[in-house]
């Protein structure tokens, strides 16, 4: 072969042989799922429950679709998730995989995991078995994710880590968050724990925080629960790469809740029939409302008593718009609806 053309023949067989490796995102969806009244025991059993019972991971599913992986569509999205089967007699595993196109899951038996990792050190078994449990969920989520990194065929640029009982109202737009720090959502003093925004070498350090095998405690707090995350981040990495930020763009109460607290549900309920199927049709056109999600809200806004005035939502940001007749009133998403503030002469 002519010296000229070694060097390009060279270049061609290394482009060749090496597999080409495709960036991705990851949406890691980890945790038990709450029932809609009360909780769940301290090692994480209940009697036998019907999905409807159990917080909408369907409908809190088709939010993060629409929210996360749909906002930001310019990205390719895998999903994993970890979670605990049996769940008060429901087929956890069934339902998660009906609700998310996952990548990998994995699907345990959460007394015998607790059991085999061996909690010891400051964790009450009773009053913190949750936040105990739901950072050993974490921990195995992130688990699945860089072990499919570690086959080599695919690399993730960024990590979302969720909660499957959260539901997001909003949009969560990650190209506007700058590099190198984690973000939640935004809660005081940036200690929000129902979604993260993470480097690779923030889950990096959560995997390694309870690694599979390793018989010891995390100490008294964990990752689960108000700022704990915010806090093993900085003290897990140097400098401003552990400091977590708010994301700036979903407010906890206003634009997302654990599902069984969140007070969308009192649109179907208050504000008589005509805001009930105003309400209906917004969700159902949003996140297609299955038969089961509309019995969950049924069975939720049951005990409710009405104090909202009438038509002003705005402490999720959605109002009732009643213009002139005969155009019929409709129920609008306001992304600017100051805090605790009445929807405006706009709305009635």
């Amino acid at each position: 072969m002519p010296r000229r053309h070694l060097g390009l023949w060279v270049l061609l067989m290394a482009r060749g042989g090496a597999a080409e490796v495709e960036v991705r995102n990851a949406l890691l969806v980890a945790g038990g799922v709450s029932p809609i009244s009360g909780t769940l025991s301290h090692k994480g059993t209940r009697s036998a429950m019907t999905r409807s019972q159990l917080s909408d991971i369907t409908l809190c599913a088709s939010a993060w679709k629409r929210h996360l992986l749909e906002a930001n569509a310019d990205k390719k999205w895998d999903v994993f998730a970890h979670s605990w089967r049996g769940n008060a007699g429901v087929d956890m595993e069934a339902w998660f995989r009906e609700a998310y196109d996952l990548t990998d899951a994995l699907f345990e038996d959460n007394q015998a995991a607790m059991t085999e990792v061996n909690f010891t050190s400051r964790f009450d078994a009773r009053t913190s078995f949750g936040k105990a449990s739901h950072t050993l969920s974490m921990t195995r989520v992130v688990a699945l994710a860089l072990r499919r990194e570690a086959a080599g065929a695919v690399r993730y640029d960024r990590f979302v880590l969720v909660r499957p009982d959260v539901l997001t109202l909003t949009d969560v737009d990650i190209g506007r968050l700058p590099r190198g720090r984690p973000y939640c959502n935004s809660h005081g003093r940036a200690a929000g724990d129902f979604h993260f925004i993470f480097e690779r070498e923030h889950v990096e350090a959560i995997g390694a925080a309870l690694p599979p095998g390793r018989f010891a405690a995390l100490g008294r707090h964990g990752l689960s629960f108000h700022n704990y995350m915010r806090d093993f981040l900085a003290a897990a990495l140097p400098g401003e790469r552990g400091v977590m930020a708010n994301d700036g763009q979903v407010l906890p109460g206003f634009d997302q809740d654990v599902y069984r607290k969140f007070t969308f549900h009192v649109l179907f309920k208050c504000g008589g029939g005509e805001v009930a199927r105003l309400a209906a049709d917004f969700f159902d056109q949003r996140y297609s409302l299955s038969a089961q999600s509309r019995e969950t809200i049924a069975l939720k806004v049951a005990p409710f008593k009405c104090s909202i005035p009438k038509g002003d939502y705005s402490t999720f940001r959605i109002c009732v718009r009643r213009p002139p007749a005969p155009a019929p009133p409709t129920l609008e998403r306001v992304p600017e609806v100051p805090l605790k503030m009445p929807c405006g002469p706009q709305y009635h």
